[in-house]
């Protein structure tokens, strides 16, 4: 679990309201070739990200490159 969060919810949100749905659309970029290679660059870029992954980055990246890539 990550230790601490650096994005914070609304200061004045009230939890008794009921919960909606959204879908929310981004694109945040494509590998540059359909390339094992390339396709590792990429997510070792944006999974190395603070704002994605909220985890302390020394364990992060030990898991990144260790595991995941």
């Amino acid at each position: 679990m990550p230790a601490s969060s650096h994005y914070t919810g609304l200061a004045g949100y009230a939890h008794d309201t009921p919960p909606r749905a959204a879908v929310l659309l981004v694109n945040l970029g494509t590998p540059e070739a359909p390339t094992p290679r390339a396709v590792r660059r990429y997510l070792a870029e944006f999974l190395s990200d603070p704002r994605v992954i909220e985890y302390p980055r020394w364990l992060w990246q030990l898991v990144l490159h260790g595991v995941i890539l």
